[in-house]
C-alpha cells in the first residue's frame, strides 16, 4: 500500500520531503540529515527487493505447477506465492520502481489512481490472510494428520483463496472512492471525500482496516505457528521412538515431503509474524510523532522502512523455501539450469 496509504491517514500526514519547511526552526536543520536522500535510498532498495521478489514469487509457482501430485499445502504455497506477486509488483514496481525511470502510472489519472490503489489494498492485505491459511493448513495438518489427508483438498485452498479475495474487495472499495490526483502536485492521494466523509475514513474506517489487515493476521500466524511447532516436537519425538523400534522405513519416509514443507511453513510463519511486528511498530512510531520538520522528516523516514518491510513481507517466502527445502532448492537449480534433472520428477 504505497502512494497514500491508509495507515498515512491514521497520522493525518502527507509531506513530501522535499515539501518539509526548516525555516521555523533552525536548530532542525542543522541536526536533521536530508531526508530526500535517505527516502530515495530507501526507495530505491524498495525497488530491488520487490524485483527479486517478483521473480522468486514466479519461480515457486513454476517449480510447484511441475509437481505430480498436489496437496492442500502444495495449493496454498501457490495462492500465497500469487498472491505475493500481485501485491509486490504493483507496490514495488509500479508504485515505486517506474517512478525512478519518470513513469509515474498511478498520477496519469483519477481511474488509474483510484483503481491501481483498490488492487494494492486488495492483494496486500489478501497476502497476509493467505498466509494465515497457509499456516492454518499446516497446522491441521498436524493436529489431525488422518483427517487432513482424507479432507484438505487443494480446490478448498483456491475457493478459500477466492473468498479472502472478495472479502478484502469488499472492504477495499472504499479506496476508489477517496483517491484522486492532486492537481496542484499531480500525486495520486487520498483527497476525495465527497462522497465519504474525511470523519469517518479518519476515526472508523483507517482504523478498522488496520486492525484487519495488521494485528489480526499477524497474531493468527503467531498463534498457528507455535501450535504447529509444539505439535512437530511431538511428532518428533513419536517418530524417533517408533525408528528406535524398527518400524518400517517406507513408513518413515512416506511423510518427509510433507514435514519438509510444515518446517518451511513454520520459518515462513516466523518470518512473516517478525516483519509485520516491524511494520505495525513503524504505524504506532509514526503516530507518535508531532508535526514539527524533524518529526516530518522521521515520519518520511519511517514510512519508507515500513513499505521495505511490506515488499521483504511478500518476497521472502522462495528464500525460505530454499534455505529449508532440500527438494524445493534442487527443483530451484534444475529450473534455472544449474544442475541436471527433471523438475516434475524431483518430488
Amino acid at each position: 500500500m504505497n502512494n497514500q496509504s491508509i495507515y498515512e491517514v491514521l497520522n493525518d500526514e502527507s509531506s513530501t520531503p522535499e515539501e518539509i519547511n526548516y525555516d521555523d526552526e533552525s536548530n532542525d536543520k542543522q541536526t536533521v540529515i536530508d531526508p530526500a536522500e535517505v527516502v530515495f535510498w530507501l526507495k530505491l532498495s524498495q525497488s530491488v527487493i520487490s524485483v527479486t521478489g517478483c521473480f522468486g514469487n514466479l519461480l515457486i509457482i513454476l517449480i510447484i505447477s511441475k509437481w505430480k501430485n498436489i496437496t492442500s499445502g502444495a495449493a496454498f504455497m501457490v495462492t500465497v506465492a500469487v498472491t505475493d506477486f500481485l501485491a509486490v509488483f504493483y507496490n514495488g514496481i509500479i508504485d515505486s520502481a517506474f517512478p525512478f525511470l519518470g513513469l509515474n502510472l498511478a498520477s496519469l489519472n483519477d481511474v488509474i489512481c483510484s483503481f491501481g490503489n483498490f488492487f494494492s489494498w486488495i492483494f496486500t492485505s489478501s497476502s497476509y490472510y493467505v498466509t494465515v491459511l497457509f499456516s492454518l493448513d499446516k497446522c491441521i495438518a498436524t493436529v489431525v494428520p488422518f483427517k487432513y489427508r482424507e479432507h484438505g483438498k487443494p480446490v478448498l485452498s483456491v475457493i478459500s483463496t477466492l473468498v479472502v479475495y472478495f472479502f478484502w474487495g469488499l472492504l477495499s472499495f472504499p479506496s476508489v472512492l477517496i483517491h484522486k490526483v492532486d492537481p496542484v502536485k499531480l500525486e495520486c492521494q487520498i483527497m476525495n471525500f465527497e462522497i465519504i466523509s474525511q470523519d469517518f475514513i479518519v476515526k472508523i474506517y483507517a482504523p478498522v482496516l488496520f486492525f484487519l489487515s495488521g494485528i489480526i493476521p499477524t497474531l493468527s500466524v503467531i498463534v498457528l505457528t507455535t501450535i504447529t511447532i509444539f505439535r512437530v516436537r511431538m511428532s518428533s519425538a513419536r517418530r524417533k521412538k517408533a525408528e528406535s523400534q524398527r518400524q518400517s522405513r517406507q513408513t518413515s519416509a512416506s511423510g518427509r515431503r510433507d514435514r519438509e514443507m510444515t518446517r518451511q511453513m513454520i520459518i515462513v510463519g516466523i518470518v512473516f509474524s517478525s516483519l509485520c511486528l516491524g511494520h505495525i511498530g513503524c504505524v504506532g512510531v509514526q503516530a507518535s510523532l508531532g508535526s514539527s520538520a524533524k518529526d516530518k522528516a522521521r515520519r518520511l523516514v519511517i514510512r519508507s522502512v515500513q513499505n521495505i518491510l511490506t515488499a521483504l513481507t511478500n518476497s521472502v517466502n522462495f528464500f525460505v523455501y530454499v534455505a529449508f527445502g532440500r527438494k524445493f532448492r534442487e527443483q530451484a537449480m534444475s529450473l534455472l539450469r544449474l544442475t541436471r534433472g527433471d523438475v516434475s520428477n524431483a518430488r
